[in-house]
């Protein structure tokens, strides 16, 4: 289900809540607002899915972008309260999710909830405006550039915010909020440089949505930077350029493209 589908989905199922029944909001972008303003609070539980790519693009054929990660470091599933209390039902969910891959019980939910963000927001309309793969945008000095400043303005914007935002996408939230030094910049781009002989091409969700012609998340993923980072007065050019660059594609008056990349980054003033 897509974030935009949140605020309708949550008035479905609390209809059919057992006493003590909560709602899990497992979407990209930042839904649990959404889920506890209809829920409330005490019945809405966050639930955030760190580093899981999946793909389905037949029937019941679901494609696994990563292999599982539990037992090597990663716990995928981050279960939280709104408050950051460790939680009978939160271990409840986590536990459940256990058989599916790595999972964990967080107290750090809307840092953990920023982190992902960030994440979907480097990625996901880099591939979809670009209808590229992430090797095809990580192989070329464009697609890199614009991987970095969108995760640098995301990443700046959450610390702006107060969030504690844990590490993504291979550094931490504070070097790529630092990208516009020199020095992290190269350290950056050497470290999204594919190695020689990588394979994984993954389109990320919002290109499949693309390719299927179905609305995206880009309001509430890249908008959302944007939004948070007008209030905070942090600059977010290049995340509303994305944002602009995405609404033409969705419209019909613009196609998925490699030189979109590059139109962005010039749009942004970069």
């Amino acid at each position: 289900m897509k974030v935009y589908d949140t605020a309708w989905a949550t008035q479905l199922a609390i209809r059919h809540l057992a006493p003590g029944g909560f709602v899990v909001a497992a979407e990209n972008c930042w839904p649990d607002p959404i889920v506890a303003s209809i829920a409330g609070v005490d019945r809405s539980v966050g639930m955030v899915m760190s580093k899981i790519g999946v793909a389905l693009w037949k029937p019941g054929q679901v494609e696994r972008g990563y292999e599982k990660t539990a037992g090597k470091g990663h716990d995928v599933f981050r279960v939280g309260e709104h408050d950051g209390r460790a939680t009978a039902r939160a271990t409840e969910v986590a536990k459940m999710l256990s058989v599916v891959d790595g999972s964990q019980v967080t107290e750090n939910l809307w840092g953990e909830r920023w982190s992902k963000l960030c994440t979907n927001a480097m990625g996901n309309p880099v591939t979809a405006m670009s209808g590229l793969g992430s090797l095809d945008v990580a192989s070329s000095e464009v697609g890199r550039a614009i991987t970095i400043h969108l995760a640098a303005e995301s990443a700046r914007v959450g610390l702006a915010l107060g969030y504690n935002v844990p590490k993504f996408n291979g550094a931490t939230t504070e070097q790529w909020a630092d990208a516009g030094r020199r020095e992290t910049w190269v350290a950056l781009d050497t470290m999204l440089t594919p190695a020689e002989g990588s394979k994984r091409n993954w389109r990320a969700s919002m290109a499949q949505d693309v390719t299927k012609g179905r609305p995206t998340e880009i309001d509430f993923m890249n908008g959302l930077v944007v939004d948070k980072g007008r209030e905070r007065k942090v600059p977010t050019p290049v995340s509303a350029a994305a944002v602009e660059t995405i609404h033409e594609i969705e419209r019909g008056s613009r196609k998925p493209a490699a030189e979109n990349l590059g139109l962005t980054l010039k749009r942004a003033g970069v």
